[in-house]
């Protein structure tokens, strides 16, 4: 974790050039294979289509907008049938379609 203004700094930059560069090759890839392609990728690079998503538009241009799905941790017995227990949920703004799986303790939720 960043603990100053410089490693803050620091660490975003890195973060940028990353979602750059995988912006960058997936773009590339849909365009070769003519169609859509599947990555899977940490949330905080897809979470409110920040990040990945947003670079991969800007380099497609008029091409559909990346379809987003954000894994989510929640409290819940998939077993019995009832829905996940979320202190909060996501709203559609942080990606198309959410994914819940049943939160391991130890893991943060959000």
């Amino acid at each position: 974790r960043a603990t100053t203004i410089s490693e803050l700094a620091r660490a975003y930059e890195a973060q940028t050039l990353r979602e750059e560069w995988m912006a960058q090759s997936i773009a590339a890839h849909a365009r070769e294979a003519g169609g859509r392609i599947l990555t899977i990728m940490g949330r905080n690079h897809v979470v409110e289509r920040h990040g990945v998503p947003n670079r991969i538009q800007r380099r497609l241009g008029d091409w559909p907008a990346p379809f987003t799905v954000l894994l989510q941790g929640a409290e819940w017995d998939p077993k019995d049938g009832s829905l996940p227990k979320c202190g909060k949920f996501p709203d559609e703004s942080h990606a198309d379609w959410l994914w819940y799986m049943e939160h391991l303790k130890g893991c943060p939720t959000n």
